[in-house]
């Protein structure tokens, strides 16, 4: 037996989801992404004022920002 490295000329047969859960996930996706999760961010920020929600996502940037500079140095 040689050494080389084995080449597949057809592709690998794909199993097929049963259609219940198939159909279970294309209603998920009809939701679409987070939304299926409910109205999280509206109601935690129906509340909050412009200027503050401001200061809250600065404040996140640079704790994100600051993690960054740590990991790279």
């Amino acid at each position: 037996m040689s050494n080389e490295s084995v080449l597949y000329w057809r592709p690998m047969a794909k199993k097929r989801l049963p259609d219940a859960f198939r159909e279970y996930l294309r209603e998920l996706g009809a939701k679409g992404g987070k939304a299926a999760a409910g109205r999280g961010g509206q109601v935690r920020w129906a509340n909050v004022s412009e200027g503050e929600r401001s200061r809250m996502m600065r404040a996140l940037v640079k704790k994100r920002w600051s993690k960054t500079k740590k990991r790279t140095t």
